[in-house]
């Protein structure tokens, strides 16, 4: 999995608007 710039609990949800 990338780093995400997202909490914890929003990376399940904004884990592929964040890096794609």
């Amino acid at each position: 999995m990338l780093e995400v710039h997202l909490k914890p609990a929003d990376t399940k949800s904004d884990v592929e608007p964040t890096w794609s």
